[in-house]
């Protein structure tokens, strides 16, 4: 692991998405970091591979070790859109983004739908563990330029193929999905890659990668608070937004049984943040609940975790943008998702 990287790890700010705003916390950690070591950050501007949205994208990223998935993606970036926020003029909006989903409001308390979510994932059969797991699934996020700026014009969903070993060698190949536009039509780009093409890929041989969460999720909820708050570097119990936060980056390295599901379920049935949306069908095309949650201190987005109401599965998480200060997207406007296959 080289230093910067180091630095950044051991700094992890809560907030792991690229569009949301930074945290008190996460802005004076990295503040610090920037002004001790500015020399350190030169190379490390908001292009961050987990992200890659184009083959142009992809090719800027000359190797960087931060390109590894989990929390580390998001702080590589927040240095830079941090830093960019504060000279960037508003711009016109030209950046593409996915159409939003059609929710149908439901008024069941959130507490009651989660809670008979994991008792029924709860009475699911237990996957055996396996020495290599393999985790897949789709994912979005807003194409940002190194100078800050939203771009996109073609929204091209990634495939991302995430293999552990029992060991601790971690792999990561992300390809190309079907672009789509505004209304979700499948669509021929010459700006996107060609679907099924690899964008990226990495390898780490056991003992390379610094898991965010090395000791498998707790399946007891009530110890996943402080195992979540441990992962974050928390002090205090997470909001609901932090939490789904920190759910979308456990699932790109973990991949649950059923009893841990549960358990976190019965943890997010607790929080008093999180709220009903309603019934939705995600990127996927499957049925699932919606659960939103908002943030004081990050007015203009909204969290969303997507639940299965039958099996009890998570199957993504959302963000959307609904403010009015930004002219680089529409408003409301969808910056990023994951899809767990």
């Amino acid at each position: 692991m080289d230093e910067i990287e180091r630095r950044i790890r051991a700094a992890r700010p809560v907030s792991g998405h690229r569009d949301l705003p930074l945290t008190d916390r996460a802005k004076r950690e990295l503040a610090e970091l920037m002004l001790a070591e500015p020399e350190l950050c030169d190379d490390y501007r908001p292009v961050s591979a987990r992200r890659s949205q184009s083959r142009s994208r992809s090719q800027r990223r000359r190797k960087r070790r931060l390109a590894g998935l989990g929390v580390a993606g998001g702080m590589a970036t927040a240095i830079g859109i941090f830093a960019a926020a504060m000279v960037l003029a508003p711009q016109s909006v030209h950046a593409a983004t996915p159409p939003l989903l059609a929710i149908r409001q439901d008024a069941t308390p959130a507490e009651e739908l989660l809670t008979r979510m994991s008792e029924s994932r709860e009475r699911a059969a237990s996957a055996v563990p396996t020495e290599v797991v393999t985790i897949r699934l789709q994912a979005w996020t807003l194409h940002t330029e190194d100078d800050g700026i939203a771009t996109s014009t073609v929204v091209a969903p990634e495939s991302y193929e995430l293999t552990r070993t029992a060991g601790g060698a971690y792999r990561t190949v992300v390809t190309a999905a079907q672009p789509v536009d505004r209304n979700g039509d499948p669509i021929d780009s010459d700006e996107a890659p060609e679907p099924g093409g690899v964008i990226w890929e990495e390898n780490w041989g056991p003992g390379e990668y610094q898991f965010f969460f090395p000791d498998a999720l707790p399946e007891n909820a009530e110890d996943i608070r402080e195992y979540l708050m441990a992962a974050t570097g928390s002090t205090e119990p997470l909001s609901a937004v932090e939490a789904i936060q920190a759910t979308n980056d456990l699932l790109f390295e973990q991949k649950l049984n059923p009893r841990q599901e549960a358990a976190l379920l019965s943890y997010f049935a607790e929080l008093a943040d999180l709220h009903t949306s309603g019934s939705v069908n995600d990127r996927l095309g499957r049925d699932g609940i919606a659960f939103v949650a908002h943030d004081p201190n990050q007015p203009d987005y909204d969290s969303y975790l997507i639940v299965s109401p039958e099996s009890g599965r998570i199957l993504a998480t959302e963000v959307v943008y609904h403010g009015t200060e930004r002219t680089d997207i529409d408003s409301p406007s969808v910056v990023n998702y994951y899809a767990w296959e």
